[in-house]
């Protein structure tokens, strides 16, 4: 049976536009690392938050669903914007939005996957990687342990792996414009390009075949299933 893996998110995961490479998202590149009857269906679009896409996309994603298909679910990126009062969606509400999209896809018999968001190029001073995604990683760590579903850390994992490659070395695989340059790219410091995306493309996929709870798990703690 064909299987799909769905991926619901925001510009961290989202595909990119020809014009943008050599810029890409997580979601994007999925597929050159899979073999056999496997396709991705990338629903991540930039500027979503939680709330947004729940309302507006994840509808059609849901009738598209199979059983036993997967859904990488990947939000924060923009949910934690507390800047911007239009996108900015509390932790809370974020948790519980998070609690629905997981219930949903479980009751129509997929297998949700929590993907916290990927590390932006921010170093301190003193060299260390900086988490600019404020609360929102363990928040979503949190709904994954309360429910039993599966969890990939891509914010930790990212932030262990700019950290071993340093702040120099990891400049060139973002988008970057120098002060003073006249060049047209523009600088994007939570999108990285399409040759160190493949590193942290390794772990959603490759925890994706042995993602689904274990029956007594799913038993014992999604007891909120949507009628």
């Amino acid at each position: 049976m064909n299987r799909t893996i769905f991926v619901l998110g925001d510009s961290v995961p989202a595909p990119r536009t020809d014009e943008e490479a050599p810029m890409a998202g997580w979601g994007q590149k999925i597929e050159d690392f899979l073999s056999g009857p496997v396709t991705v269906a990338n629903y991540a679009r930039s500027a979503m938050t939680t709330r947004k896409y729940f309302t507006e996309r994840f509808p059609a994603m849901l009738n598209r669903m199979k059983r036993g298909d997967i859904v990488l679910i990947g939000f924060g990126g923009v949910d934690h914007m507390i800047s911007n009062g239009m996108r900015h969606v509390p932790v809370p509400e974020y948790q519980e939005l998070l609690r629905l999209f997981a219930r949903y896809i479980h009751a129509e018999g997929g297998v949700p996957v929590l993907v916290t968001p990927c590390a932006r190029y921010a170093f301190a001073p003193t060299g260390e990687v900086v988490n600019t995604r404020g609360e929102y990683p363990r928040a979503m760590l949190e709904v994954a342990a309360e429910l039993g579903a599966p969890v990939i850390d891509l914010t930790g994992r990212t932030m262990e792996l700019w950290a071993q490659i340093g702040p120099t070395r990891l400049r060139q695989y973002f988008a970057w414009v120098d002060a003073g340059s006249t060049r047209s790219t523009r600088t994007d410091r939570s999108t990285p390009r399409t040759s160190i995306t493949r590193a942290p493309l390794r772990w959603p996929v490759s925890s994706c075949p042995n993602c689904a709870p274990s029956e007594s798990s799913i038993r014992r703690t999604w007891t909120s299933t949507p009628s």
